[in-house]
Parts: structure tokens; C-alpha cells; sequence
């Protein structure tokens, strides 16, 4: 799917729910993993991705398996982003919760 189409479907209307870390994807460059990720809307699951996440390959194991918030378009909730560090939440004008502070130290700015 176009990135520029899923972010303006999301944009004109979202919510946020919960979704899981179910595997990540090493892109064989450093700190570039696609996350998979999955979620369910009115009892609809969805299996999605993240392309390029900035997490160093030691870490990837950390977020395996855990819970974070995902942006989805009410109108397309298949249309989704994955929300784990700073930046994704400052870019949709959302606060950074104190519950994910523990990313920050595996987060691979390079």
C-alpha cells in the first residue's frame, strides 16, 4: 500500500487501539527491522507492519510479544501505524506515555 495514502486515511479519521509485536523482520542494514504487528477492531484481527523501525538487532527480542498503542483509520483500520518511539507519537501530535519509557534505551538513531 502507498505510505502517503495510508498516513492521509489515517489522518481524516483515527482512533487508537492496542496492538502486539508478533515478529520482527531484520532488513540487513543497522537498526532496520520491519515490525509485524497485529490488532482487532469489532472483532476483525488485523496483521500489519511497520517498515523500518530503528531498533539495533541485539534488542529486537524486547519487544517481541508486547503491547503498543496503533493508529488506525476508522474508515480503513486495515490503514495502521504501529506507535513505539517519540518521534511516532510527536509526529500525530500525541503525548509519549510514561509506560513506554523503557524503548527509549533500545532505540537506534543513527
Amino acid at each position: 500500500m502507498d505510505h502517503n495514502l495510508k498516513i492521509k486515511s489515517i489522518k481524516s479519521s483515527f482512533k487508537i487501539s492496542s496492538a502486539k509485536v508478533s515478529e520482527g523482520n531484520y532488513l540487513g542494514r543497522p537498526a532496520a527491522y520491519n515490525l509485524f504487528y497485529t490488532y482487532t477492531i469489532d472483532s476483525i484481527s488485523y496483521k500489519n507492519l511497520n517498515s523500518e523501525i530503528s531498533i539495533h538487532r541485539d534488542y529486537i527480542a524486547y519487544f517481541l510479544g508486547k503491547e503498543f498503542p496503533v493508529i488506525y483509520s476508522t474508515k480503513h483500520p486495515k490503514r495502521s501505524m504501529l506507535l513505539v518511539f517519540p518521534e511516532n507519537f510527536e509526529y500525530w501530535g500525541l503525548p509519549f506515555p510514561d509506560s513506554l519509557q523503557w524503548v527509549i534505551k533500545y532505540h537506534d538513531v543513527y
